[in-house]
C-alpha cells in the first residue's frame, strides 16, 4: 500500500525484471523513441518530478526534471523526436463534515489532495495531504487553522488514528518500499517509528486499553496484529486474519471487512453488519456503521447503518472520493473533489527543455 515499482517483461521469453526496487511512486510512464529509455513521473525524494531509466543498464533512475509540486503527470505521450507531452492535473480535494441532518460543512480549503480524515472530540481533524507537494500528515483545528505535523519526505502516508487521550496519533508512513507505524504528538512533537519490519500495513487503530491493532500483509492476505506503542513488547499476531479493512468503534470494539464477505462486521459478533460493495468505503461512528456508496447508476452517497433499525441515507454528495472518517457528535468526515484544472505540458527531451 503506497509503494510503486516499474517492471520490464520480455514478451518473447516471458522473463520479468524490476527496473525500480525502492517503491517510490510511478504515476505515469512512457518509452523513449528508441525503445531503450523509460521516462516517468515520480516523487523520489520529495515532490513529483520527471525521471528516466536506461533499460540497457542496471543503473539507478536519473532525474531530468525538477520537482513540480502537486503535478503528477499521470498521462504521457511521446513522439519520434522524443518530445514528451504530459497531462498535468491540478486537483483540489478537500475535507467536509456531514451532520446528522444531512448538511455538509467544509473543513479544509486548499489546493492539493486531502484524504483519510479522522476526527477528535474537540473538532480537530487529522488527515493525509499532498498540499505541501509531498504526502504528509496534517491537522486542521476547530478555528480552521491547518498545520503540517510531519516532514517524512517518503512516498506515502495514510490511516491516521487518535490515541485514547487524543494527544497523539498513529499512522502508516511509507518510505521507499518500507511501511512502518509511526506515532506523533498532536503538536508535531515526539515523532517516532514504533515498528521496524518494513511489512505492508493498513488501518492502525489505538484502543482504549492503550494497545494498537493493525493489519499486516502476509502473502495475499492481511492479518490483525497487536502492538504496545511504549515498546513493552513487539508486534504479536492476534489469531485473526483474512481482512481487507479494520476500524474501531468509539467504545473500542473492532470491526473488519473479511475478504470473503461484502460486509463490515464486528470481530466479536456484537453489533450490526453493513453491506459494503467492492468500491465502497466505510467507518464506524457514534450511531453505527457509516458506508460511502461508490458512484454507480446514481450519485455517491453516505449511508448510516444504525445499531438498531433500518439503514438510512445521510447525504448525497456526488463528488465524494476515497476514505471517510468519523467525527464528533455523530458527524461523518468525507474527502470530496471540488474542481480540477488540467494543463498540457511539452518537454523536448532531446534538447533538454
Amino acid at each position: 500500500m503506497g509503494a510503486d515499482d516499474l517492471y520490464l517483461k520480455d514478451l518473447k521469453t516471458g522473463r520479468e525484471r524490476a527496473l525500480t526496487t525502492d517503491g517510490w511512486k510511478a504515476a505515469g510512464y512512457v518509452w523513449s523513441a528508441d525503445s531503450r529509455h523509460i521516462f516517468y513521473s515520480s516523487n523520489r525524494g520529495g515532490e513529483f518530478g520527471l525521471w528516466t531509466i536506461d533499460t540497457a543498464r542496471r543503473e539507478p533512475p536519473r532525474r531530468i526534471g525538477l520537482g513540480v509540486g502537486q503535478l503528477t503527470f499521470s498521462r504521457m505521450s511521446i513522439d519520434r523526436r522524443n518530445r514528451l507531452a504530459v497531462e498535468a492535473p491540478r486537483t483540489r480535494t478537500n475535507l467536509a463534515a456531514i451532520s446528522a441532518d444531512g448538511s455538509v460543512r467544509p473543513i479544509t480549503d486548499a489546493m492539493g489532495g486531502d484524504w483519510d480524515p479522522e476526527g477528535a472530540t474537540d473538532g480537530t481533524v487529522a488527515y493525509a495531504s499532498m498540499r505541501s507537494g509531498g504526502s504528509e500528515l496534517w491537522v486542521t483545528r476547530p478555528d480552521g487553522q491547518s498545520v503540517r505535523l510531519t516532514s517524512l519526505g517518503g512516498s506515502y502516508v495514510h490511516s491516521p488514528h487518535w490515541s485514547p487521550d487524543e494527544q497523539s496519533l498513529v499512522f502508516v508512513g511509507v518510505k521507499g518500499r518500507r511501511a512502518e507505524l509511526y506515532t506523533i504528538g498532536r503538536d508535531g512533537s515526539r515523532l517516532r517509528a514504533i515498528t521496524q519490519d518494513g511489512q505492508d500495513k493498513l488501518d492502525p487503530v489505538w484502543g482504549p486499553d492503550g494497545q494498537i491493532r493493525y493489519l499486516e500483509r502476509v502473502g495475499p492476505r492481511y492479518r490483525v496484529m497487536q502492538l504496545d506503542p511504549n515498546g513493552a513488547s513487539g508486534p504479536t499476531f492476534t489469531g485473526r486474519e483474512g481482512f481487507w479493512a479494520l476500524r474501531m468503534a468509539p467504545d473500542g470494539r473492532l470491526f473488519g471487512q473479511p475478504v470473503n464477505m461484502d460486509a463490515a462486521a464486528p470481530l466479536d459478533g456484537r453489533g450490526p453488519s453493513a453491506p459494503v460493495g467492492p468500491n465502497d468505503t466505510w467507518t464506524v461512528g457514534r450511531d453505527g456503521v457509516l458506508v460511502k456508496r461508490a458512484r454507480g447508476a446514481s450519485p455517491a452517497a453516505v449511508w448510516l447503518h444504525p445499531w438498531s433499525g433500518p439503514a438510512r441515507r445521510l447525504a448525497e454528495v456526488p463528488t465524494i472520493t476515497g476514505e471517510i472518517g468519523a467525527g464528533p457528535g455523530g458527524q461523518v468526515l468525507i474527502s470530496r473533489s471540488l474542481d480540477e484544472q488540467v494543463d498540457l505540458g511539452l518537454f523536448d527531451l532531446s534538447a533538454g527543455r
